[in-house]
């Protein structure tokens, strides 16, 4: 089944065994036939051009941040905690992202908005995921994979002990 996407409207659609044609299905049915349709969408595809704006205001901005309570929405981290990649620090920074990609929904109202770390956003990119933790789940082993940690490498613990030692 295909998510169709016109502007800020879903719908979906399959092939009908029955009547060999593409066709709408509502209410987990065919609307050709009304034959019951079990599956869940599996592609999507946009079928309008976009037309709102992408602009977001700094007060919008701040209340996304602090709903989310200065965490990011995927990988749950404080947006000050410090991030590694190989052993060096890597500079993080504050995006706001559209959960259901704009590209795809055109929908910039603010439960489509989540504030996301630079790096989990990167890796997000503009892919559709069930739901968050299907999502959470993806940027937590693409992380891992991409070397990123939290943790304070040995180097850079040696080297802070080294200076304070003086």
């Amino acid at each position: 089944m295909r998510k169709l996407l016109y502007g800020g409207v879903s719908l979906f659609s399959e092939l009908c065994p029955r009547c060999r044609y593409e066709a709408f299905v509502v209410n987990g049915k065919f609307v050709c036939c009304g034959r019951p349709v079990n599956d869940e969408a599996t592609s999507w595809k946009r079928m309008s051009v976009a037309g709102k704006r992408r602009c977001l205001s700094p007060v919008k901005r701040r209340e996304i941040i602090a709903a989310q309570n200065g965490r990011c929405f995927y990988c749950l981290e404080l947006f000050t905690d410090l991030l590694y990649r190989r052993g060096k620090l890597v500079h993080k920074s504050i995006h706001v992202d559209h959960w259901e990609p704009y590209a795809f929904s055109a929908d910039n109202d603010m439960p489509n908005l989540v504030a996301a770390c630079s790096v989990c956003n990167g890796i997000k990119s503009d892919l559709i995921f069930k739901d968050k933790h299907a999502c959470r789940d993806y940027i937590k082993k693409q992380r891992r994979a991409k070397g990123f940690t939290s943790e304070v490498p040995l180097i850079a613990l040696s080297a802070l002990r080294d200076a304070v030692r003086g």
